[in-house]
Formats: structure tokens, C-alpha cells, sequence
């Protein structure tokens, strides 16, 4: 923004302020492509200066000039639904509008960029505009389905005011369903009935057969998810020898979702996303929660029973390490997919 330097600290600042509320309210509203006179922004008090292309208190903006500021961003936002899109394709999912909402949720100039991005017809859409606001039919590719661009009349404030009525109201969504199976992995027992087939090696410390990268389920695909039924819970445990009992660190668990329309039960890294990585204070449990045991050689080892809670929220998922019902340790995780 350009300094009025002709004004002392206090009006310039009130300039630069009115400049702006212009360029919010006017220019990111009206800008579009068939708009191609400059627009001249008030900043009262200046002092021309041509080079600057301040003239009459005004402050000059070409065609050209408000096009660059607007490609950067114009850019992020089409990546975005890209992204977005893509994603749900990935999931067996389809795409039936794109809403834009928010500060530039008003402007023509992103409407139509958005409109052109998605659209794979030769023949422009048609418009209808409705009390609600703009739409215009697009066709998206993948599916050669149409694709609604909807553009709110109350765009400007619709993310403030979707603020307020979830505050008021609560949750507007009263169910979800999980888009993924989460799962976190262990090298759990073997079961003849349950892992027959599966490859398992016997752990000498505890005398027992257990299978490699078990997928452990927190919450499987598709499963409906209310505010009744948000906490999802997986037993685990933990053996330690002597000598790793006089110096216990924390515990990690990695956290995987999967698209596959079944669940695997071991690890498969041609379908799965890392998530996130969960990681347990076991420092910080009193240690007579650790079940001393010996096995047939004499050897002596702890084991810990934990549980990890896995509670879903809107945009995250949040965590809690428990030990016979006492939480050790929470984590919330913001998802982007």
C-alpha cells in the first residue's frame, strides 16, 4: 500500500484504512474481466505523486495491476478444489457443487475463474440467478458430471455467520460418516481362527506366537459417527525387561487411514496414508501399573495394558493414553484430507 507521507502518523493510518475498507468492499467485489477501466482508490490527504499514481487524493490501480494481485491467489483457490475434488474421487465419491463463501466469495472475477477451471464443455453455461445468489452449471471431467458453482448473495459474511449459529445451535451436522478405516499397528497375539494363514513368529519373552503389523481398527469406513458415539477405542500393550523398566521413554504409535473398501488386517503400503504419529508418555505411569511377570526360562518382564482413545471432532481427531481409566496423555490432530 502506498504511504500518504503529505499526513502525520495518525491520518495516514486513517488513510490507509479507508484505502483498504475501498479495496474490500469495491474492487475485490467488482473486478472481473470485462471490467477493464482502472479504478481509482480515495486516500484522502495524499500529495500527488505521479509515479505513484496518486492524483487528487486518488490512488491509481490499472486493469493489469489488480489482475496480478488477484493470479497468486486465484491460483491457491483452484488448487484447492482441485485437490478437494480429487480426493473425493479417490474415495468413490462424487462431486455435485463448489460454494464459495467468505471475503472473496463475493467476487465476480473468481467466480468466473472458477467457472472456466472446471468447465470441460465447448458451450458456456447458462446463468440463473435466484434470491439465494449466482449458479451456473459446470461439467467436471472424471465423472462428466454437472458440477454446481454456487455463489451466495450473503457470501461476504456466511463464514462469520456459520461461526455464530454453530456457537447458538451447536453442530449443524449431527452425523458423519468416516471417509476412512483408522487403524494404528501391533504385533498382536495369534489367533488360529482369526490370523489362520498369516505369517507369526514366537516372542520368547512372553512365550507366545504374534503376528507382524497388525492393524489394530479404531474406526472403520463408512461407520456413522454422532456426537453420542465420537470416542473410539483400541487396547494395547507393552512388554519391558528390566533393564528398559530403569529407563522408559515414550511409546509411538502411527495412526494410518485407509480407502479400500475392506479392512486390511496387516499392513498394506500400496493403500495406506500416514496420518499422524501418536506418541504415549509411558514415563510418566506409576510403575506399580506395570504387571510383573516371569516366564518358564525365569526371566523376568513387565507388561502394560493401555488403552488409546481416539475421539472425532469435526476437522480433527483427538487423542488420550489411559491406564485402568486415568488419561497420561492427550494430542488433537487437525486432518487436511
Amino acid at each position: 500500500m502506498v504511504q500518504p507521507k503529505s499526513l502525520n502518523l495518525r491520518a495516514q493510518a486513517a488513510a490507509c484504512d479507508f484505502a483498504l475498507k475501498y479495496f474490500e468492499e469495491y474492487v475485490k467485489r467488482n473486478f472481473n474481466e470485462e471490467y477493464i477501466e482502472d479504478f481509482n482508490i480515495p486516500l484522502p490527504g495524499a500529495a500527488d505523486n505521479e509515479d505513484a499514481g496518486i492524483s487528487g487524493g486518488l490512488f491509481k490501480l490499472t486493469h493489469n495491476e489488480t489482475k496480478k494481485l488477484f493470479k497468486p491467489i486465484i491460483k491457491k483457490i483452484m488448487d484447492l478444489i482441485e485437490d478437494q475434488i480429487t480426493s473425493i474421487h479417490a474415495d468413490d465419491g462424487l462431486v455435485s457443487g463448489v460454494l464459495l463463501v467468505g471475503g472473496l466469495g463475493q467476487s465476480s472475477y473468481l467466480f468466473s475463474q472458477v467457472k472456466a477451471h472446471l468447465n470441460r464443455s465447448n458451450f458456456p453455461p447458462t446463468y440463473s440467478e435466484t434470491l439465494e445468489g449466482i449458479s451456473a452449471p459446470l461439467h467436471e471431467s472424471r465423472e462428466n458430471r454437472i458440477i454446481e458453482i454456487m455463489q451466495p448473495a450473503n457470501a461476504w459474511t456466511a463464514v462469520v455467520r456459520g461461526a455464530v449459529i454453530r456457537g447458538l445451535e451447536g453442530s449443524i451436522a449431527t452425523v458423519r460418516r468416516s471417509r476412512f478405516h483408522y487403524d494404528v499397528q501391533s504385533d498382536s497375539v495369534w489367533q488360529a481362527r482369526k490370523h489362520a494363514g498369516l505369517e507369526h513368529y514366537y516372542d520368547e519373552l512372553d512365550e507366545v506366537n504374534r503376528v507382524s503389523y497388525h492393524m489394530d481398527w479404531f474406526l472403520a469406513k463408512g461407520t456413522a459417527v454422532t456426537e453420542q458415539n465420537s470416542v473410539h477405542v483400541v487396547r494395547l500393550s507393552m512388554t519391558y525387561t528390566e533393564a528398559e523398566m530403569r529407563n522408559i521413554g515414550d511409546s509411538t504409535d502411527e495412526l494410518y487411514a485407509y480407502r479400500t473398501t475392506a479392512a486390511p488386517i496387516i499392513y498394506d503400503e500400496t493403500s495406506v496414508v500416514e496420518v499422524c504419529r501418536i506418541s504415549s508418555p509411558m514415563r510418566n505411569i506409576p510403575r506399580h501399573l506395570f504387571k510383573k511377570c516371569t516366564n518358564s526360562e525365569g526371566t523376568v518382564f513387565y507388561r502394560l495394558s493401555y488403552d488409546l482413545e481416539m475421539t472425532v471432532h469435526s476437522a480433527s481427531l483427538g487423542f488420550a493414553m489411559k491406564v485402568a481409566g486415568q488419561t497420561y496423555g492427550t494430542a488433537r490432530v487437525t486432518l487436511n484430507h
